[in-house]
């Protein structure tokens, strides 16, 4: 006889939305692409299991994105660089037989910002649209 007070039992953690939109982390907003930093904001504090899941997700997606032609090229990209990114993610956190995933503890994140912080450092900077401080003299040659 089966027990129909309990409800039956779901998946440990819920589906994870590889896209899901979360708090701008102001230390590395933007540097890397807006997709990846979105799925590394999403990943922050994540289980394995709900990485793989996520994962999972994240090719399902993809495959949907390159398929559907109305969806775009950019969606396709995207759709890309998502699963690119939880596939990096998930292969760190089994290589490193870590508990949950930290940004902060992640080797090759932190080389490609502070490759980046150092790009943006070194940039020359824009040149200066400001009007000389004098009458225009310097400009005539004089």
């Amino acid at each position: 006889m089966t027990d129909t007070t309990r409800p039956a039992p779901g998946p440990a953690a819920p589906p994870v939305d590889p896209h899901a939109q979360g708090e701008p982390d102001d230390r590395e907003y933007g540097l890397l692409g807006d997709v990846r930093h979105r799925v590394r904001l999403r990943a922050a504090g994540t289980s394995p299991r709900a990485i793989a899941q996520a994962l999972a997700a994240a090719r399902r997606i993809r495959r949907t994105a390159y398929r559907r032609t109305d969806a775009g090229e950019e969606a396709a990209l995207h759709a890309a660089a998502a699963r690119d990114e939880w596939q990096r993610i998930h292969d760190h956190v089994v290589g490193t037989a870590s508990p949950l995933y930290d940004p902060d503890d992640d080797p090759e994140l932190q080389r490609a910002l502070r490759g980046e912080r150092h790009r943006r450092e070194i940039a020359p900077p824009a040149p200066s649209v400001r009007p000389c401080c004098c009458t225009g003299s310097c400009r005539a040659g004089s």
